[in-house]
């Protein structure tokens, strides 16, 4: 149960902490090139993880979609392996800066078709092809500023 809720937790934070944890060891980064939707374009970009100090899900593929005009993240896709697979997308609604950090409050979906491609996330999206399953909020945050003695 504590490995359970260990890899729950881990995979809660790693989201929050995007996108500073790009920049890992471990983390291989490819921009794919760009997509739009009906209102902007967004720079494509494929993240997976070298299976040394990628974590025990390692084998997972990420996508973001970065606004090309803020740079912000305004859809991220992955597939996962762990409790027989499947597809996550998330759209961003809501940004929130606390001293400095940004904070984002997404949508949830799932495919609502077999088969589904992680790298077709956005387009299947727009199409329809994705049902809600949650909001994922971050509330009442607190960062404390810190001074560290170098």
């Amino acid at each position: 149960m504590a490995n359970l809720y260990s890899e729950s937790i881990n995979s809660v934070h790693y989201f929050v902490q995007l996108p500073f944890r790009l920049k890992d060891e471990a983390v291989q980064t490819k921009l794919i090139g760009t997509e739009k939707d009906e209102l902007n374009t967004y720079y494509k970009i494929q993240v997976s993880f070298q299976q040394d100090g990628g974590g025990q899900d390692f084998e997972d593929v990420y996508y973001y979609w970065i606004n090309t005009n803020t740079f912000q993240i305004s859809y991220l896709a992955y597939s996962f392996q762990v409790n027989g697979g499947g597809i996550r997308f998330r759209k961003a609604i809501e940004y929130e800066n606390v001293n400095g950090i940004q904070f984002i409050t997404y949508e949830n979906y799932k495919p609502n078709f077999n088969h589904a491609k992680v790298g077709q996330a956005l387009n299947d999206f727009l199409n329809g092809k994705y049902i809600f399953l949650s909001l994922i909020e971050n509330k009442h945050i607190l960062v404390n500023n810190l001074k560290l003695d170098c």
